[in-house]
């Protein structure tokens, strides 16, 4: 090859890189972040990796998105919870994980009280609750923000009931006999058996399966069987004056199978 061409194609090239190399290196310094995770408190943003989900979280309201009024719940709530899972994450001496828990929904739905918080204030500006709370920025689900009380509201809100203003408390799952209340008992609950059922499944810790399956926008297939014939047998036994019928034996069978589908 001429050496004049080669010559000429070295300039060329040096031009362009003249011109697109700044560039590039601009491009890709602004759209990158390092962070050191060996560093306490590097606080990774779990969008960076879960952008799919944050998508989710934004499009829809239904329950830990918003529906309160204050903002969707932080990944953190649930997901870097250490009372429930005894795990350090990244930016912490030993850190084993970045996120490594993911709680039960009964662990925050299974006790305290539904409704309005003990303490109440007659109006419909909410109150710094570290005024009564203290040391609430040393809770887990909190602890790593610089706590001011629209942190509780994500959860608890702040609302009117009965005419008085003030934060609700975390209601709980009833009816299940899962809470603390010595009245729930779930005996009159038909959704019990698919609740408690749920524990059957690894996919989720307890019975979350179930509480996704209703309170959350999932596709949801259901298999269910149901009989369409009973065979009693029964001993009458009466008087002149009384009759009543003593239950010996409780058949059921000729099944019909249902299939349903909610997207």
């Amino acid at each position: 090859m001429d050496i004049g061409k080669i010559v000429v194609i070295v300039i060329v090239f040096f031009a362009l890189g003249m011109f697109v190399l700044p560039s590039t290196l601009s491009l890709f310094s602004g759209q990158h972040f390092w962070y050191n995770t060996k560093q306490n408190g590097s606080n990774v943003p779990c969008e960076k990796c879960h952008a799919d989900v944050m998508d989710e979280m934004e499009a829809i309201v239904a329950p830990h998105t918003g529906e309160t009024g204050y903002g969707k719940m932080r990944c953190e709530f649930c997901h870097r919870t250490e009372n429930f899972t005894g795990v350090s994450y990244v930016g912490e001496e030993g850190a084993k994980a970045h996120a490594a828990s993911t709680v039960k929904c009964i662990a925050c739905h299974g006790f305290g009280r539904s409704g309005i918080h003990p303490i109440t204030w007659n109006s419909p500006t909410p109150v710094n609750c570290t005024s009564c709370h203290p040391y609430a920025d040393d809770w887990d689900h909190v602890r790593q923000y610089s706590y001011d009380y629209h942190e509780c509201l994500r959860c608890h809100g702040w609302g009117e009931k009965d005419g008085v203003w003030g934060p609700f408390n975390v209601p709980p799952a009833g009816g299940f006999g899962l809470t603390e209340y010595n009245n729930d008992t779930g005996i009159k609950e038909v959704h019990k058996s698919f609740v408690l059922g749920s524990n059957n499944s690894k996919l989720l810790p307890s019975e979350s399966e179930a509480c996704i399956s209703c309170h959350t926008r999932i596709r949801l297939e259901i298999n269910f069987n149901v009989t369409s014939e009973a065979k009693i047998d029964v001993n009458d036994s009466y008087t002149l004056t009384t009759s009543y019928w003593d239950v010996v034996d409780f058949d059921v069978g000729n099944y019909t199978s249902y299939r349903v589908v909610r997207e």
